[in-house]
């Protein structure tokens, strides 16, 4: 088996996890069985899976593992027939279409609040003592069971978390203790498996005894996409082989000068204690000798993260809607897409930037909207929510535009690519010359400014056939990305 290993499958998900759906789905249609493991518990991991378009056998997450449904048949749990509210002493009153009152003697006891996308279905059940604090929530699985239980201090605070499984038995508990003002995890106690309790001082520890429980089955190969997983990956006793693949760059500048260092979310990869990975993977050619060549005993090799296919839905050569597609936040430059959008729109009044995506945090949100009044880009910018489909939105598109400042390969330009897109970009390294090469399939500037990268893009589509050639190579280099080279690749460095 080949697992990928992941901290979740989220409601907005980044490109890791669409690397990690990909691969998965690749691996599989050749008949290399793959899964995808999840660290995090996430009551609605069935559905966002079904979301990415993964099937329940494509997917294994710790927390159902031990609470024993990972071949579980959901069910639609409602409200009044949850069987923990007796309805000859307990009344149900719903005060809208997202919660309901459970009452005794007109003094309410709890609250339960619905599931947000299934008609009159517990999402959870918040409990009060009489002086109407919480004092205990029982969270329910988006599949119908009751999956955990949590309990407060008198102040507030999370006290515990107990996980259970369908029938009621208890399999995980968890103490938290008060910290510096904040609750803290200090213990995860795994109980009564195969007739044993086991106890762990963090939540890594318990991974890797789940990543051992599936290795001990069936030795297999671990990839591991998130490098504050990889010390749990590491202390696999004995897997197969062990992978990490690095998704951006590795390298962080330092505050002063032109120096770089290698980033402390990467340390655990590129340079371990003990153990060191079989293979450490990247996408690009670049990346892979800058690592051989800062750490010679690493077996580093370049090996694709993702594929795509070319769509033939776009002519547009006319400069009149720019497209952004991706996560809105820091490390993507989004401020930098407003000021080369409002740079452009001296030349062009009329231009529009569309960003679709999900912010990374509300403050970020009133950040960019706040920028975007300052700017006077009112009426130029479009905020088009997240979804997993993005059929459309390319058809229209005059070219992409990404501002990051540090990427791995560029995922998100790589789509647009396919669907004949040009991309505008700063020259930085792992993207330029790599997936973006100025005036073949897209525009790179050497100057990381916006003024500089919109008088690019304003005098290139100054010529139309200029930005027909673009678009036309632009398919060609996303011809080169396609499933049977992924699995070629990665075929040559497991066997």
């Amino acid at each position: 088996m080949i697992y990928s290993v992941g901290e979740n499958m989220y409601a907005f998900n980044s490109g890791i996890e669409f690397a990690q759906v990909q691969r998965t789905k690749a691996f599989n249609a050749a008949n290399m069985p793959a899964k995808i493991i999840t660290r995090q518990y996430n009551r609605y991991l069935a559905r966002n899976a079904a979301w990415m378009g993964l099937q329940p056998d494509e997917y294994l997450n710790m927390y159902d593992y031990f609470q024993k449904v990972t071949d579980f048949e959901p069910f639609a749990q409602n409200v009044r027939t949850l069987a923990a509210i007796p309805r000859g002493t307990y009344h149900v009153r719903y005060t809208d279409n997202n919660e309901a009152h459970i009452t005794e003697n007109g003094q309410v006891l709890a609250t339960v609040h619905l599931l947000p996308d299934k008609a009159d279905c517990v999402g959870d059940i918040e409990y009060f003592n009489n002086l109407g604090d919480t004092m205990m929530t029982a969270y329910y699985d988006w599949r119908g069971f009751r999956s955990m239980v949590e309990t407060y201090h008198p102040d507030g605070l999370v006290a515990s978390q107990t996980y259970y499984d369908p029938a009621g038995a208890q399999v995980l508990a968890v103490t938290w203790m008060p910290e510096n003002g904040e609750s803290q995890a200090t213990s995860w106690q795994l109980l009564n498996y195969h007739g044993q309790n086991y106890t762990f001082d963090s939540e890594n520890q318990l991974f890797t005894f789940f990543l051992n429980e599936l290795n001990d089955a069936l030795a297999s190969t671990f990839i591991v996409d998130r490098p504050h997983l990889a010390t749990s990956v590491l202390g696999i006793d004995t897997p197969k082989r062990t992978i990490a693949y690095i998704h951006d760059s590795h390298l962080q500048q330092a505050a002063t000068g032109n120096a770089y260092f290698v980033k402390g979310s990467y340390q655990p990869v590129l340079q371990p204690r003990g153990r060191e990975f079989n293979l450490v993977a990247v996408a690009t050619a670049q990346q892979a000798a800058q690592i051989k060549a800062q750490f010679p005993a690493c077996v580093v090799r370049q090996v694709p993260t993702i594929y795509t296919q070319v769509v033939d839905d776009n002519t547009v050569t006319e400069l009149q809607k720019i497209l952004y597609v991706g996560r809105l936040a820091p490390d993507k430059n989004i401020l930098g897409l407003l000021k080369v959008a409002a740079a452009l729109k001296t030349h062009y009044p009329t231009i529009q930037l569309v960003l679709k995506g999900y912010f990374a945090s509300s403050e970020y949100e009133a950040q960019i909207l706040a920028e975007i009044q300052a700017l006077q880009l009112d009426d130029n910018v479009t905020l088009v929510p997240y979804s997993v489909d993005d059929n459309g939105i390319y058809a229209d598109a005059s070219v992409f535009l990404s501002t990051s400042l540090a990427e791995g390969l560029g995922i998100n330009m790589l789509t647009s690519l396919a669907h004949g897109v040009p991309v505008a970009c700063y020259g930085i390294a792992y993207t330029q010359d790599n997936l973006i090469i100025d005036g073949a399939n897209g525009i790179c500037s050497d100057e990381c400014n916006p003024q500089a990268l919109a008088q690019k893009i304003i005098t290139t589509f100054e010529n139309p056939l200029t930005v027909m050639n673009l678009k036309v190579q632009a398919k060609q280099t996303a011809q080169q990305y396609q499933a049977e080279q992924l699995v070629t690749a990665w075929q040559q460095v497991l066997h």
